[in-house]
């Protein structure tokens, strides 16, 4: 499943600190800033930056960090869709999936047909070089110098 752009953006451009809130994670404000406990280690301090304006966080303790999304999979063990969901149901967000059209989706079945066929037709070519008796010579010097 994949998400169009525009509900993805609209996402991962809600505060930071409004998804914490709305998960009921503490924090604490720090002038632009907040800090939390870490997802990722065992923490008893807070470690976690939480950057609004880039919509980020980082812990310089385990040096790890993510997006909104990715921290809320993170700290709830959710998928991408999940999360993605989760953090729209809370905020009110309407999230529409992208539609594959068809004509593309039978282009890229093409191609792909293209690229295996050729694939495989490398592959007994390769084969067929290495059954040579030029090739089986070579092998069986190698093959008594080693």
């Amino acid at each position: 499943m994949s998400f169009s752009p525009e509900s993805l953006k609209q996402i991962k451009n809600i505060d930071f600190t409004s998804i914490l809130a709305s998960e009921e994670i503490e924090f604490k404000k720090i002038g632009r800033e907040a800090v939390t406990l870490c997802p990722w280690h065992n923490d008893n301090n807070p470690s976690l930056t939480i950057n609004d304006d880039k919509c980020l966080c980082y812990c310089f303790v385990c040096q790890l960090g993510n997006d909104s999304i990715g921290f809320i999979r993170q700290k709830f063990g959710l998928s991408f869709s999940e999360a993605v969901y989760r953090i729209a149901e809370k905020h009110n967000v309407t999230v529409y999936e992208d539609e594959v059209d068809p004509a593309i989706a039978l282009a890229t079945a093409k191609k792909k047909a293209r690229y295996l066929n050729s694939i495989k037709t490398n592959q007994e070519e390769y084969r067929n070089c290495l059954r040579s008796p030029r090739a089986t010579r070579i092998i069986e010097i190698g093959r008594a110098h080693v």
